[in-house]
């Protein structure tokens, strides 16, 4: 009872604490500020609280006791739930109070953080900091943090307002500073000191935890007060010497020069790399000692790290300046210290860096961190004049050791960063005495040409150490790179010279790789790279034949067998060269790095290069003929031009065998001054005269003369040289190349040959298209042998009248991979109006029987009826196996098996199938599923059927039946659990094949049952799903499709595409084009499309009837028979190349005819079956960039 009524009394005790005009008023656990009368504090006024436990509790939720004892104040605050006291002291100094807090920890605790502070009223409105200055804003309803740049800063202030006088919060100690709006319900402005202790647990004990001072400042005493804080502070914290001065803040460290600042962001600073993350020393507490005018101590707390770190940092003289820095453990402990480095950031103005005996240039943008360079422990990096800015070079001090690189920040810090690093791979395991040391000379250099003088110095010493010279030309190997020089110009960008070698689709780098380096004389360097994992060494022998020429040969020692799908040997020129060339062709690069892509790829090698360009040397790269060039833009990272040699394997050639000294390189490079050296070179190796006075031929026979000469002039040039000869004159001849011809210009050489009473065997003769990415060299090639044997025989000249030949070549070669090959030359065939192979689909109808009578068939329809013999007629196996034979040589990449009749009621269709499986064909077919059965399944999987086309017009029962009347409803079921159980057998099996691709003809009959049709697709595990519109005979008129069938379907398919869009299923876009180009009253679909655009099914498509018929397109129009010539035969006559080129001018030739009387264009070709073929093609000559050469 008596305790309670004293603390009673206690609590209505007011004790005072003055000094002059200002006073402390202790009350009812609450300290307020007073200057006169007028209360300074608001809220809990001058406060602590502790976070303990994931709880904050204040001073106000303690027990106080207050004691005033000479010019001391104390208060004691007790806890009853944290087993701690605390001990307020206050003392009076000039203009206010000095404020100690001590903490006498009763029972191991820990503690999260603390913070000490002064809640002022909210008539403040103005606040300051040692460095910044605002105002505060509106109060809202929570804790409002205000953004302080230097949180580690000693000084918080509010400014004087009506009738207030200012408050500054000075922090004597550690802490950040935090400086915050109270919520709405408190209305005041919080000056704080905040100790992060991060749960550190604190022992039994006393402890000093806040020391800071309260200064109480009217009228014009507050911007004096500040003024003189800030000389003192800047007093003890500055280096100074001549221009040199280092200027140390809280947590940073500031170089200038003059009164130019040449840091930025947190200027001098160290880093750790600990359990693989990173902390800097701008995040930790930092103690100065400024020792004397030439040397400052810094120790830096690491917490919660157990590490300290000690700096020295002494001027030298007026320019130069050392930094000496030890890391120690505090206590035995396990952490994994990776990296510790030092180094400057500087500002962005820097433009150009240099390190061991090199310069370059930051990139523009701050796009993601970057390495410029690494020069070697001996020496020195960091960045050239600019402007006003001096030069700044960093390099190790005394015996150390470490990395010294140049770094490019990101787009967070903005600022070139010049680093000293060293990287520990092993534990620290040692307590106490684990340390790494860091000693760094920092020079700054007013003088450019120092270091241009220094830079010189150090390349000629690289060059007798590790590299090789003649006249301007300087080649050195250092750390995986090999670097070109003309002069004292690095002309090679990243890694310069390097192989590459691609095998399992992973590439192996040389500029990754371990490097051996032998200089074996001034003028020749040998180099071994080990490109281990992959086991394979290769040596470089680099050596110089002529002044500015050197020889590279690179061969591999194969440790045992391996796969390589791919090499090459290039080198990355400078990307200040704007100007590319190669034998044929010339160009300039893009003016920006964006990303990395090809200018040019897949050419014959020969010698290709860049142009001189503003003090560089041209670069004439020149490969052996193994390997076809490739030029490249790197992206912005790199800035250069690539020049390579690419050899890619095939299936049989990338398998080698372990042996010693393959040679698989050869190549030359030669430095030019003057761009006419090649120019000249590059006019010697064209393959063609230009046109000069001749009697011209272009072709053996009218119709390809004529096609190119233009003209019907044939017969006349053949009577002409006929003349000449009979009167005794030997006339100039001249066989015209073009693209029409020059894959038969050995037939033609034989014809000029004959008419002048010549024989030349041309049986040897003949132009190799395969690999096609060599097709250019294989082309000269053929054309040198030509020319060789006509000059033997007469004098007969190849004159190029075709201008765009070449490029027609370099279009197609360059962009062939294996896997276009056959696409490309379709291509190159429709320009050059030739079929080089055969078509890409060949559709063979083995056997006009079928199961079905579907409406809309034009064969079996209810109504129309055919002989025994039409539906009893089918392919004979036999006669197939001689079909697919001549496919296989014609490299037809695919069979359907489809036309008049069912294929799966054919006895023999899987030996069929098989056999051209065999053969490499890729085969499909046409079902309507209900011989779909599970043992027909098992075998499509087996044999690596590659598409199963159901062709399914229904999708429900009564529908079904309606069309189909041979079948009754539930025949849908049955045909749905055949394709399901195919779905689910290749799922079971991990096969893709065969891709069940479900077709609807759609009419008026179905037109509404689309999204229906959609979801059985879906259900059973279809790949594909197409709708196409029904083709029209005289027959199936009444299927017509009405005005609101076209609705529907428009409206079905939008309908279809959303569905599918998460589904598992494509669906294809052939519906789009016909309702694109329908036409109501005829239900046509592509009308006169094909007429203006032409048709180029003779290079892609065939049909082959079981009658043995040879069929243009999928309407009967013959152009051979099978049971007068082979197929090969047919494919490779004048009749079926007289049909291509008519058809691919179809408009000027519509009334062409076919062998059976039908013309090559009619009413069938407005509803062409096979537009999707033709479109295809059209997206091709787009994909490949083709479709000028293909319009001419």
């Amino acid at each position: 009872m008596m305790q309670a009524l004293r603390r009673l009394i206690a609590g209505l005790t007011r004790h005072e604490f003055a000094n002059k005009t200002s006073r402390l008023v202790a009350a009812e656990r609450y300290l307020e500020l007073l200057h006169g009368k007028e209360k300074l504090t608001d809220d809990i006024c001058l406060h602590t609280a502790l976070l303990v436990n994931g709880r904050w509790s204040s001073s106000r939720d303690g027990l106080w006791q207050i004691a005033k004892k000479d010019d001391v104040l104390s208060i004691t605050i007790d806890w009853r739930e944290i087993p701690l006291r605390q001990i307020w002291q206050f003392k009076k100094i000039e203009n206010g109070f000095n404020w100690v807090v001590f903490m006498d920890v009763k029972k191991e605790l820990k503690i999260g953080k603390m913070l000490c502070g002064i809640m002022l009223r909210r008539d403040y409105e103005q606040w300051f900091s040692a460095s910044e200055a605002g105002g505060f804003p509106a109060f809202n309803n929570s804790w409002e943090n205000i953004f302080l740049q230097d949180v580690k800063g000693n000084l918080l202030a509010v400014n004087n307002v009506e009738g207030l006088p200012a408050v500054v919060y000075e922090n004597l100690q550690h802490g950040e500073l935090l400086l915050q709006n109270a919520p709405q319900a408190c209305s005041s402005r919080a000056l704080r000191i905040e100790v992060d202790n991060h749960e550190e647990l604190f022992a039994v004990n006393r402890y000093k935890v806040f020391n800071s001072n309260i200064f109480i400042l009217e009228g014009e005493k507050f911007p004096a007060f500040l003024a003189e804080k800030n000389k003192q502070l800047l007093k003890t914290r500055q280096l100074e010497e001549g221009n040199l001065r280092l200027l140390l803040g809280e947590s940073s460290a500031h170089l200038f020069w003059g009164e130019l600042q040449l840091t930025a962001n947190q200027g001098l600073h160290t880093a750790l790399l600990v359990n693989n993350e990173w902390f800097d020393s701008s995040k930790c507490e930092w103690k100065i000692e400024r020792i004397n005018d030439r040397c400052v101590y810094v120790d830096v707390d690491w917490r919660p790290l157990p590490i300290r770190q000690s700096w020295q940092i002494d001027i030298i003289n007026g320019s130069t300046f050392s930094w000496k820095v030890r890391t120690q453990l505090k206590e035995k402990r396990q952490d994994l210290i990776r990296t510790v480095s030092l180094g400057l950031v500087l500002r962005p103005e820097y433009e150009k860096w240099f390190g061991g005996y090199e310069s370059g240039c930051f990139p523009a943008e701050f796009s993601g961190w970057r390495e410029m360079i690494e020069d070697e422990t001996a020496g020195a990096v960091g960045v050239m004049n600019h402007a006003a800015y001096p030069g700044v070079i960093l390099k190790n001090a005394g015996n150390a050791k470490s990395r010294l690189l140049v770094q490019n920040g990101d787009g967070k810090s903005k600022a070139r960063f010049v680093q000293s690093v060293i990287i520990k791979n092993e534990k620290i395991e040692e307590a106490v005495e684990s340390e790494f040391d860091l000693s760094q000379e920092i020079t700054i250099v007013d003088v450019e040409k120092y270091l241009e003088g220094y830079l010189k110095e150090r390349l000629d010493e690289k060059v007798m150490r590790r590299g090789i010279s003649s006249g301007g030309l300087k080649l050195i190997s250092d750390n995986g790179k090999m670097r070109m020089f003309w002069h004292e110009k690095e002309i090679t960008a990243d890694i310069g010279l390097h192989t590459a070698i691609c095998s399992s689709g992973q590439w192996y780098d040389s500029g990754k790789m371990k490097w051996q380096v032998n200089k074996v004389s001034a003028q020749r360097l040998q180099v071994k790279v080990d490109f281990s994992p992959f086991p394979v060494v290769q040596t470089w022998d680099l050596y110089f034949t002529a002044e500015n020429t050197i020889c590279w040969d690179v061969s591999m020692d194969i440790a045992k067998a391996v796969e390589i799908d791919e090499r090459k040997a290039g080198i990355i020129l400078s990307g200040k060269y704007r100007e590319w060339f190669n034998s044929f062709e010339q160009g300039e690069f893009p003016e920006r790095f964006t990303f990395w892509h090809d200018i040019i790829r897949n050419r014959d090698a020969e010698t290709f290069g860049t142009y001189p360009e503003d003090g560089f040397p041209g670069v004439m790269f020149t490969v052996d003929d193994d390997h076809l060039s490739l030029i490249q833009n790197t992206d912005e990272n790199i800035k250069g031009r690539v020049f390579q040699g690419q050899l890619m394997e095939t299936e049989q050639t990338k398998a080698y065998p372990a042996q010693e000294t393959l040679v698989c390189f050869k190549g030359r490079i030669k430095l030019v001054e003057d761009r006419k050296e090649i120019d000249e070179h590059r006019a010697t190796v064209q393959p063609l005269l230009s046109k000069v006075e001749s009697v011209y031929f272009y072709g053996d026979s009218p119709l390809l003369h004529e096609r190119i000469a233009g003209v019907n002039e044939f017969e006349a040039k053949v009577n002409k040289l006929k003349t000449l000869i009979i009167k005794g004159e030997s006339p100039k001849v001249g066989i015209g190349v073009s693209r029409y011809n020059f894959f038969r210009l050995h037939e033609i050489l034989r014809f000029v040959a004959d008419l002048q009473g010549k024989k030349i065997d041309v049986r040897s003769f003949k132009l190799t298209v395969f690999p096609l990415r060599r097709l250019r060299r294989n082309f000269i090639e053929y054309l040198e042998e030509l020319k060789k044997a006509a000059k033997e025989a007469l004098d007969i000249e190849f004159v190029l009248v075709d201008e765009e030949l070449f490029n027609i070549i370099i279009s197609i070669s360059s962009q062939a991979e294996p896997g276009n090959e056959r696409q490309l030359l379709r291509l190159l065939g429709v320009i050059c109006e030739h079929a080089f192979i055969g078509p890409q689909i060949v559709v063979i109808d083995p056997y006009h029987c079928c199961n079905a009578n579907c409406v809309h068939c034009w064969v079996h329809t209810p109504g129309v009826y055919h002989n025994k013999e039409f539906y009893e007629m089918k392919l004979n196996p036999d006669s197939f196996k001689k079909i697919a034979d001549d496919l296989s040589d014609l490299l037809v990449d695919l069979i359907i098996f489809q036309g008049d009749g069912e294929p799966l009621m054919h006895e023999k269709f899987f030996d069929m199938v098989r056999y051209a499986r065999n053969k490499g064909i890729k085969a499909s077919f046409f079902t309507n599923g209900i011989l779909l059965d599970k043992n027909v399944a098992d075998q499509a999987v087996e044999l690596g059927i590659d598409e199963i086309f159901c062709s399914l017009p229904a999708a429900t029962p009564a529908t079904f039946a309606k069309i189909n009347t041979k079948q009754k409803p539930e025949g849908l079921s049955k045909i749905l659990d055949n394709l399901t159980y195919l779905c689910r057998l290749k799922k079971k099996e991990g096969k893709n094949n065969p891709r069940l691709i479900m077709t609807h003809v759609i009419h008026t009959m179905n037109a509404h049952e689309l999204m229906e049709m959609a979801k059985n697709d879906v259900k059973i595990g279809a790949d594909v799903m197409r709708f196409y519109l029904i083709r029209l005979d005289k027959n199936i008129e009444f299927l017509k499709l009405k005005p609101s069938d076209v609705n529907a379907i428009r409206s079905g398919i939008a309908q279809v595409k959303e569905y599918v869009k998460d589904k598992n299923i494509k669906l294809l876009d052939t519906t789009e084009f016909q309702l694109e180009h329908f036409d109501q009253q005829s239900g046509n679909w592509s009308e006169n499309i094909f007429l203006e655009k032409g048709c180029t099914l003779g290079w892609n498509f065939c049909l082959i009837p079981a009658s043995g018929e040879v069929s243009f397109c999928c309407h009967l129009r013959t152009v051979g028979y099978l049971k007068e010539n082979s197929f090969k035969e047919i494919w490779d006559s004048e009749n079926y190349r007289q049909f291509r080129y008519q058809a691919k001018f179809l408009k000027q030739n519509r009334d062409a005819e076919f062998l059976n009387g039908h013309p090559l264009f009619d009413d069938y070709c407005r509803h062409c079956d096979t537009h999707q073929v033709i479109r295809d093609v059209w997206e091709q000559f787009k994909l490949y960039n083709l479709e000028r050469f293909h319009t001419k």
